[in-house]
């Protein structure tokens, strides 16, 4: 695997640990200071995100260099059909500083990376990131995780708790990204299961939302992806997968005759640990496959 090339120079990146270090209060300024998006959701109404709480290189198992990270994270930034990124609050410090967030979106993972492993731990009034800090961050909104097994969801994860931390989000004017996620009881990958394993998870838990300021759903292309998009009127973004596989897959994906309630995606390791080319160009598949949607009188 050859080098890469930093975009993130050596200058930006000592900023940004000289400012952890001696003026974490700029950080803080530099938040409030933030352009923000003028609407809530594209013109389009088709949003795709970036997630970027990567901690391990999915091609090889080793740990990811933080300032190769946010390389990756600009380049893909580069592409301007991505509308913003999904990342943990230090991140999005790091990104804001690095001018890469304005006029974009910024979603806090309220419970960590729902994309690295089943999450049970939620934001708000159920533990993790403390709504008032993203609050006071002014990010954009917050992404919570909905993990179900073989039972029924797990105590910290019941819908009643996720409603909760969806309606104190909503009460900040904040949206939410709720990433719903099933563990299968004979260990088959998320991507070998169907839409039936995910049928009650998703009635459950949207039954017991309210959509306050909005409400997003994540859930995998699985099969039979069609009756479960069109069992909700929640909008639906479809996340990638934990390894990545080639941005033409996506294309092909967004090209087929989805149901209305798709309304995007949150690119991840597909994006930014491509197999082969360049993360600009692995994005730029990816997200204006998803921009062309609207050409699509379902997608309208």
């Amino acid at each position: 695997m050859r080098m890469r090339a930093y975009r993130l120079h050596a200058a930006s990146w000592s900023r940004i640990v000289t400012h952890r270090v001696r003026r974490p209060e700029a950080i803080a300024d530099r938040l409030l200071s933030r352009r923000r998006p003028d609407q809530s959701v594209p013109n389009d109404g088709q949003m795709v995100l970036l997630t970027c709480n990567h901690q391990v290189d999915p091609r090889t198992g080793t740990p990811v260099d933080r300032r190769e990270l946010l390389d990756r994270i600009i380049e893909a930034l580069s592409i301007p059909e991505v509308d913003g990124v999904v990342a943990s609050a230090d991140l999005l410090e790091e990104l804001t500083l690095l001018n890469m967030l304005e006029h974009r979106f910024a979603f806090c993972s309220a419970s960590g990376d729902p994309h690295v492993g089943a999450i049970s731990g939620l934001g708000g009034s159920c533990g993790g990131v403390a709504t008032s800090t993203i609050a006071a961050s002014r990010f954009d909104g917050a992404l919570l995780s909905q993990r179900w097994g073989a039972t029924g969801p797990p105590q910290a994860s019941q819908p009643w708790c996720v409603a909760a931390d969806v309606a104190e989000f909503a009460a900040h004017a904040l949206p939410t990204i709720l990433d719903l996620c099933i563990t299968d009881p004979d260990g088959r990958p998320e991507f070998d299961t169907t839409w039936t394993d995910w049928i009650e998870p998703l009635h459950a838990t949207t039954s017991a939302l309210a959509t306050g300021v909005g409400v997003w759903i994540t859930v995998p292309a699985i099969s039979g992806l069609a009756h479960l998009a069109e069992a909700t009127s929640f909008p639906v973004l479809m996340r990638d997968t934990d390894v990545p596989i080639r941005p033409e897959a996506w294309e092909s994906f967004f090209q087929t005759d989805l149901p209305l309630t798709i309304r995007g995606m949150i690119p991840g390791v597909s994006a930014l640990f491509l197999l082969e080319g360049t993360v600009a160009e692995a994005t730029a598949v990816i997200a204006r496959s998803v921009r062309r949607r609207v050409s699509n009188p379902r997608a309208a």
